[in-house]
């Protein structure tokens, strides 16, 4: 099941915006960011046709984005897919 998903996920994977994700980003301190956390566990457990299938997380430089998607994973442990762009890419 794995190896198919795989394929199946692998053409749509950007080829220049693989990372080695041994060195994940850092959660959240424990009772810090906690409005934004309950605000998307509360998109995560919703349900029905008016619920929006994306969420897209954005912000400048540095606010934490990456640290609030690594401590919301872990707590619902799951991850469909993720995006990001480095600053310190070559290309544009």
């Amino acid at each position: 099941m794995e190896d198919e998903l795989d394929r199946l996920l692998g053409r749509w994977v950007s080829k220049d915006a693989l990372r080695n994700s041994f060195n994940s980003p850092p959660e959240c301190h424990p009772n810090t960011r906690t409005t934004v956390r309950n605000e998307i566990g509360e998109w995560m457990d919703e349900s029905g046709s008016e619920k929006s299938p994306l969420l897209w997380l954005n912000g400048p430089a540095g606010v934490g984005k990456s640290a609030i998607a690594k401590t919301i994973s872990g707590f619902h442990d799951q991850v469909v897919a993720t995006f990001f762009f480095s600053t310190s890419s070559d290309r544009s």
